[in-house]
């Protein structure tokens, strides 16, 4: 099995940097219907990054996973033909509608969004020639492994990054709350605000914290465990992250993947290898803190109710401060121009930047706070780290190995990488014995070792000639790019693109009604699920202008009640179990939620309040 490390992009540089520091695959937006509408990206710059990636055999993935309105599917197919003209891999989606779609054979991958968490739909989603599905965030060990056995398509989890706390990504908070849908890239991110929560006789149990909010994924021990599982596809999270979250992320995670893939008969997915100029730490990277969330069951790390800001990486504890300096009891080396934060008395967040650092623990900053003692110190910003990964110069490179030999016309040049690929070119020249013949065969070794900026590192060199000949500097390095830049032409061509399979799919869906949650917003998507057996299907909540039912806005794994120990599931010690007066209330200044707790299926569900919902704005038109 090929062990594929998939990074994100926001966008071209981004791109090319997740493949320098190691990326067997890269998925970016497109120009439209990508769920990260400010992170879209030109044709022409999807081309430019295909193109570099391909000469590593990694591959390009593009999201179109919005849901797409009526008078958006021709627009829409367009793209995805154009996207396949300029040699995308697969694309990522949501809507049903693409796998109607007259398009060429690009494979198509299930975006997360389609809720692939439940098994009976994965197998459905299967069966209608899907190559490969993202499965939910909320996927455990146990469930993945059931799904592998009944499956055969890809597998690609995600292993590191922020965490959607809806389930499988399915969300209409920001549609109820603002009108910006998340099915459509414009997710406000209400989740992350401070909410209040209520007992049904308006007695407040927790006051103005961020209650949705959820820490950062990191999987990266259990990376092992994963590929036993059955998953090709390890995926960062991140399409509006910079590019050294990027560079240091998939640098992390590059070197865990390539450890393991030492000792097993698994394979990397691409071609190169890159030599690191430092050490990667995702602990000095933008996080909430870590947790593995739902890997391994359930578990009472997975919040971070007190800020959805980066804490980052704890220094220690403050020993003793004045208004004028914090010493810290830390073993780490503070910079100047470090940003450091704390929590003060009311639990807030406080950021302040370093100023000046004495004796490597007493910290001056331009705030002035006087810190408590005993009080954490978190450094979200290490400036030296992340000056060092901007002038890192990193570069990946593809083994290759040249032969120089005597030719009746000139001299012939073969080159020939580590995958196989080779060209070889006669050079017309005048061989001119060499006075000095290990000075000689020196020069041709040095200058056809400096591949400069190609995409080549040249281990190995086999002169086979009658006698040294002396060729000048310019005309060994002419010899050496001519080769090198025909065999990167020869990596392109040979580049193999996987083909989508057209399944005939009779298998009917799981269930005959769906509503609002099956993301139905155009007539090719209600009549792909007619013709799976569904008879009765509610449209999109976006294409909805009014609605009198309450909206379920929300499905979570995340339960309040267990994390208030009121749980009757999970909660081993029934003596200390909370009793609490249902129905509970999320509310802020805006709007209130109601909470119900689906304990067969161990969720927790918000539900809109208001009696009647203006949840819609016309959509808006798509230029073809």
């Amino acid at each position: 099995m090929n062990i594929e490390l998939l990074a994100p992009a926001k966008d071209l540089n981004t791109g090319k940097k997740a493949i320098n520091y190691g990326a067997d695959a890269v998925y970016i937006g497109a120009p439209n219907f990508g769920a990260r509408k400010s992170a879209a990206n030109s044709v022409a710059d999807i081309e430019t990054l295909v193109n570099y990636a391909h000469l590593y055999n990694a591959k390009i993935f593009v999201t179109l996973n919005t849901i797409l309105f009526e008078n958006e599917l021709e627009a829409a197919q367009k793209l995805a033909t154009n996207l396949w003209n300029i040699g995308v891999d697969a694309l990522i989606v949501q809507d049903v509608a693409f796998f109607s779609m007259n398009l060429p054979p690009i494979p198509l991958h299930a975006s997360t969004q389609m809720h692939n968490y439940e098994l009976e739909r994965i197998k459905f989603i299967e069966s209608i020639g899907c190559k490969r599905i993202i499965l939910a965030r909320e996927t455990s060990l146990e469930q993945l492994r059931e799904i592998r056995q009944h499956t055969t398509c890809e597998l690609e989890t995600f292993v590191h990054g922020a965490l959607c706390v809806s389930l499988s990504g399915q969300c209409y908070m920001s549609q109820y709350a603002g009108n910006r849908s998340a099915n459509r890239g414009e997710c406000a991110q209400p989740c992350r605000l401070p909410y209040t929560l209520t007992d049904r006789n308006g007695n407040v149990l927790i006051k103005d914290k961020h209650l949705l909010s959820l820490r950062d994924l990191n999987l990266s021990e259990h990376l092992q465990e994963l590929i036993d599982a059955g998953v090709c596809s390890f995926k960062i999270e991140g399409r509006l992250k910079n590019e050294e979250y990027v560079t240091n992320v998939v640098s992390y995670y590059r070197q865990k993947i390539d450890h393991i893939l030492n000792n097993t008969p698994h394979q990397r997915a691409s071609s190169g290898n890159t030599t690191l100029q430092f050490t990667p730490d995702i602990a000095k990277t933008f996080n909430r803190g870590y947790t593995t969330y739902f890997f391994n069951g359930r578990q009472k790390d997975i919040t971070s109710f007190d800020t959805p800001k980066s804490k980052g990486e704890l220094l220690g504890e403050v020993v003793f401060s004045t208004n004028e300096y914090i010493k810290i009891n830390t073993t780490q080396e503070i910079h100047t121009g470090d940003g450091i934060c704390f929590f003060d008395k009311n639990n807030t967040l406080v950021g302040q930047q370093v100023s000046r650092v004495s004796n490597g623990n007493i910290v001056y900053t331009d705030d002035n706070l006087l810190v408590p003692t005993h009080t954490p110190i978190y450094r979200n910003y290490d400036k030296h780290f992340f000056d060092t990964l901007k002038k890192d110069k990193s570069v990946r490179k593809i083994a290759a190995h040249i032969k120089v030999e005597d030719h009746k016309d000139g001299i012939l040049l073969s080159i020939q990488d580590e995958d196989g690929n080779q060209v070889q070119h006669i050079f017309s020249t005048e061989k001119t014995p060499a006075n000095n013949a290990a000075a000689a065969l020196n020069n041709i070794t040095t200058q056809l070792q400096k591949t400069g900026d190609s995409c080549f590192y040249i281990n190995n060199i086999i002169i086979n000639l009658p006698q040294p000949y002396f060729f000048p500097i310019s005309q060994l390095n002419l010899m050496r790019r001519t080769i090198t830049d025909m065999l990167q032409e020869e990596r392109l061509r040979n580049y193999k693109r996987i083909l989508r399979t057209y399944p005939t799919s009779t298998l009917p869906y799981y269930t005959n009604q769906i509503d609002y949650h099956a993301n139905v917003a155009n007539s090719v998507a209600n009549q792909f699920y007619h013709q799976h057996n569904v008879s009765d299907i509610e449209p999109a909540i976006e294409t909805q202008s009014t609605r009198t039912a309450p909206i379920n806005v929300m499905t979570t794994k995340h339960c309040l009640r267990y994390q208030l120990n009121a749980c009757n599931k999970h909660t081993l010690n029934k003596q200390t179990q909370k009793h609490l007066e249902e129905p509970l209330y999320l509310s802020n200044n805006t709007h209130t939620y109601k909470l119900e707790f689906d304990c067969s299926k161990c969720v927790m569900k918000l539900f809109s309040t208001n009696a009647n919902h203006n949840i819609n704005t016309p959509p808006k038109v798509i230029k073809k």
